[in-house]
């Protein structure tokens, strides 16, 4: 299991309300700021059992290959 996905089975132990992502999930210069990155993270994020408040990073939207769709992308799947 990923790190991430593993972290957020343990959420719940720590006695949060909620958490705080602070961006950056794509890398850029790997995926490309897909759409498919978008999804699978949003997807990844649905499964916490706490909510998540999910900051724009700039490798998820100024520095993709298109920040223009790379922007709509991220409004689709966390706006």
């Amino acid at each position: 299991m990923p790190p991430f996905q593993e972290a957020l089975k343990h959420l719940p132990e720590q006695n949060g309300e909620f958490f705080v992502h602070l961006g950056d999930f794509n890398d850029s210069d790997r995926t490309g700021c897909d759409l498919r990155s978008y999804k699978i993270y949003s997807d990844l994020l649905k499964t916490s059992p706490v909510p998540a408040l999910v900051a724009l990073g700039e490798k998820d939207w100024p520095d993709c290959p298109n920040p223009v769709s790379s922007l709509v992308y991220w409004n689709q799947y966390f706006g």
